[in-house]
């Protein structure tokens, strides 16, 4: 017969290895049989188009990490024009200044700094593009800035014209225009907007974007050197543009840093600094923060029980009750 301390040991050891099985099994038991058979289908047709309607439909939804990493993107927006590039910390609102003209007021970008206005969202700009052309078309006649050329070159695209818009960019890159820089780099490494993809030369343009402060450029240049997807993996590389990118307080940043310094790519293997960006990463919101949290917990568990196997009374259990909280 069992003692109650080894009874309650024993109950501990199968709830840990219950939790881990669990873990595996979590898209199945956590999901409606209706986003399972839908997932299915999307996983093995694997096309932009099917990934975006479970995106959409499914907002959500358990296999939201995966399906972004298939898109090959950390947006869920339209393919050309991701609603963001690195989100910093909240900034208090806008307000259009006495210079803001009708362009600027429709097709101004959300995370552009060097804005005047408030930003537009993408659903929005979308429904008023034919506007925003003409207004953005007046305003690069007038003034032929960057800035204005910029936004004419997102309003082309919201308005399904990438091969317009795509002269606008270039431009706008021309005359030196930050957020132009950082879109002009992108396309080439996701081949959008009209660019021919060239991830290499889309990762050259994001470092010397980097190097001239833009974060949002630091962070796509370290997440492709990362994967190493089309072009060689570069972990010390990726974990200095990270690194840089990690003062905008982005949950994705977190979360590639994380897996750095879990698997000691590009710096010592360091579970503590891991552990501490993947809650950096669950804090962060609610996109990227799925697998942030399984790995979170699958360190913790392991963690217990190894603690565990060297002692005959249970051990701990608040790490375990931590661990399942984020299942």
């Amino acid at each position: 017969m069992f003692s109650a301390m080894q009874f309650q040991k024993l109950s501990t050891q199968i709830a840990v290895a219950a939790v881990c099985a669990a873990l595996h099994a979590a898209p199945a038991q956590a999901q409606t049989a209706g986003e399972i058979a839908f997932w299915e289908t999307v996983s093995k047709n694997g096309s932009p188009e099917m990934i975006r309607a479970y995106l959409k439909k499914y907002p959500d939804g358990h296999f939201v990490d995966l399906a972004e990493i298939m898109l090959g993107s950390t947006s869920t927006t339209p393919k050309t024009e991701p609603n963001s590039t690195v989100k910093s910390q909240p900034r208090p609102p806008k307000v259009a200044g006495a210079g803001a003209s009708e362009c600027d007021q429709l097709a101004t970008h959300p995370d552009d700094s060097d804005a005047v206005a408030p930003g537009v969202r993408w659903v929005t700009l979308k429904k008023q593009s034919e506007r925003a052309i003409r207004a953005c078309l007046q305003a690069v006649e007038r003034k032929n800035d960057g800035r204005s050329n910029y936004q004419l070159y997102r309003a082309y695209i919201a308005n399904g014209q990438p091969s317009f818009g795509k002269d606008y960019l270039n431009r706008a890159v021309r005359k030196g225009y930050p957020i132009a820089h950082y879109w002009q780099a992108e396309n080439y490494a996701k081949g959008d907007a009209g660019f021919l993809k060239d991830r290499a030369k889309g990762v050259r343009l994001h470092e010397q974007n980097a190097a001239r402060g833009h974060d949002g450029s630091a962070y796509r240049a370290g997440y492709y050197l990362t994967i190493g997807k089309e072009i060689p993996a570069d972990y010390p590389k990726a974990l200095r543009l990270l690194r840089q990118a990690e003062r905008v307080g982005n949950k994705n940043v977190y979360f590639s840093l994380a897996w750095l310094h879990q698997t000691g790519k590009g710096v010592p293997k360091n579970i503590e600094i891991a552990k501490s960006y993947y809650r950096k990463s669950i804090e962060g919101g609610r996109f990227g923060s799925n697998d942030s949290k399984t790995r979170l917990a699958r360190i913790m568990l392991a963690e217990v029980e190894k603690k565990q196997r060297y002692n005959s009374r249970p051990v701990g259990l608040g790490q375990y009750r931590e661990a399942l909280s984020l299942l």
